[in-house]
């Protein structure tokens, strides 16, 4: 019997998720701060992966029935540059700070999952600093959270 890579992939997934589960727990809660703190959003985002390489593995394979395959070489490209954006983001987030590398990574993602469609510049930076700013608020005034500043400001 066959494995499909889809199979494979979903496993790996799952095993990661569980593994970002568990890492959470060691994600320290500082005295004042009350629940939900800093572990909520990774925990429901790693349920959230289980789910999803779940129903992955459950899934029908399209290889099996003649159907075309999830990712083509532009999707692995796409993917590539997905995951630069995401090494770029983490960086940025070290030493520019959270205001500055979080718009900037998003309208590098708008660029690159917009999948060929035009999108306004316009558009696209006030959604960069909308979700910004959207985010800053849910973690720094509602959670008392405090996102990365940055090492060069």
């Amino acid at each position: 019997m066959k494995v499909s890579k889809d199979k494979i992939v979903s496993v790996v997934f799952i095993l990661l998720s569980i593994a970002i589960l568990v890492l959470t727990q060691q994600v320290r809660i500082l005295p004042n701060l009350a629940e939900p703190g800093p572990r909520l959003f990774p925990q429901i985002a790693a349920i959230g992966m289980i789910l999803c390489g779940i129903g992955m593995f459950f899934s029908k394979d399209p290889e099996s029935d003649g159907g075309t395959i999830y990712l083509t070489k532009e999707g692995w490209k796409r993917f590539a540059v997905v995951i630069a954006v995401m090494a770029a983001y983490i960086l940025g987030l070290t030493f520019l700070g959270f205001l500055i590398a979080t718009p900037l990574a998003m309208l590098g993602f708008i660029a690159v999952l917009r999948s060929g469609k035009p999108v306004s510049k316009i558009a696209s930076v006030v959604i960069a600093l909308a979700v910004t700013g959207i985010l800053y608020f849910v973690f720094v005034k509602l959670f008392v959270i405090p996102l990365p500043m940055g090492r060069l400001f």
